[in-house]
């Protein structure tokens, strides 16, 4: 339970906690960082974690600062470092982190358009592409929320497949680490994508006519 959890929320509520965490995770590998440094906890870490909390709240305290830390390498980094994700950018010949993703998506004759930055777009020897989300849990994950990561991840990967005009499929998954660790992998056909994108243009067409 939360209860149970190293983290305080006294400056930070759990949604601002959640990106610091993934913002960490995020800079260790934008940076290179090796997986014994990882393991150590050491400078590298420390720095960026420094980076990360001062650009979200400079006034919290050390207590809450620890916590972060500890959830972090109790929760984060060990599921982190075994997955199949770390695996890949291990191998990987090219790694872009944070990389905007926009385009114009026509559903049903409507153009609207999605703004997007897909944590790691990543290249195999293999010439196999993959398109990755990282998500940080403070709780168990629920289908919908699941529901929610696979249809974002596939439209990432549908608007880069158009951007880049690849001949090779992208793969698209969603990477969940901290309370509970899990792979959400996406193959949703394009039609399956554009069926879903119509239901959530459809919602929020409903919502600004309810305002």
């Amino acid at each position: 339970s939360p209860d149970d959890l190293p983290l305080r929320f006294d400056r930070l509520g759990p949604d601002a906690v959640g990106t610091c965490l993934h913002d960490v995770l995020t800079k260790l590998v934008a940076r290179g960082v090796s997986e014994s440094a990882l393991r150590e906890m050491g400078e590298e870490v420390e720095a960026a974690f420094d980076e990360v909390v001062r650009d979200h709240e400079r006034r919290i305290g050390a207590d809450e600062r620890e916590g972060l830390r500890t959830f972090f390498e109790e929760y984060v980094l060990e599921d982190f470092l075994a997955s199949d994700l770390w695996e890949r950018l291990r191998t990987a010949e090219r790694v872009a982190v944070e990389t905007p993703i926009d385009g114009l998506v026509e559903v049903e004759g409507v153009e609207f358009e999605m703004h997007g930055e897909a944590d790691f777009v990543l290249e195999l020897p293999s010439g196999e592409r993959y398109v990755t989300d990282a998500k940080i849990a403070l709780a168990e994950t629920t289908p919908e929320t699941r529901r929610r990561y696979k249809l974002q991840v596939a439209a990432y990967g549908y608007l880069f497949e158009r951007e880049t005009a690849l001949s090779v499929p992208v793969h698209r998954t969603v990477e969940t680490f901290g309370v509970t660790q899990r792979t959400v992998t996406s193959e949703l056909p394009l039609a399956v994508v554009e069926r879903r994108l119509s239901g959530l243009l459809d919602d929020r067409t409903s919502r600004a006519g309810d305002q």
